[in-house]
């Protein structure tokens, strides 16, 4: 079975996201932040990674550029809807969730998700990054 390893720092979300991708005839991991969801990947390889980009501990950036480091083979797929990292000096004209998710493609993820998305957005994206024909990375 394939395995996917879901890092979302909402509680609500992760559970709705792991739900559907359980129902779907994935394995689901979870972590609730970045730090968690690096260790998870470390402990056990998944075959996909999504993550979440704002969220405390380590962003998705950090994420996505350690995950993918140690484990180059791993796919990975970003979310976002929105958020700001430094409340002091965030400009909300300036920073948006397509420049989040634009900077998560120059990070390392293969994929990119707005939020809100729906149940067959998600399963189409991962779908084409988990093809039945898919050999595990690691």
């Amino acid at each position: 079975m394939k395995e996917i390893l879901l890092i979302d720092d909402e509680a609500d979300l992760r559970e709705s996201i792991s739900q559907v991708l359980i129902e779907a005839g994935y394995s689901v991991r979870t972590a609730a932040d970045g730090l968690t969801g690096i260790q998870a990947c470390r402990e056990k390889c998944p075959d996909l990674v999504i993550t979440d980009i704002i969220m405390p501990k380590a962003h998705g950036f950090d994420a996505i550029l350690l995950i993918r480091r140690e484990h180059p083979q791993v796919r990975i797929i970003a979310i976002s809807g929105g958020g700001h990292f430094w409340p002091a000096v965030y400009q909300p004209e300036t920073v948006n969730t397509t420049a989040y998710l634009a900077a998560a493609l120059k990070s390392g993820a293969n994929a990119i998700l707005p939020k809100p998305f729906n149940r067959a957005v998600l399963l189409a994206e991962v779908r084409k990054w988990l093809p039945d024909d898919f050999a595990a990375p690691c």
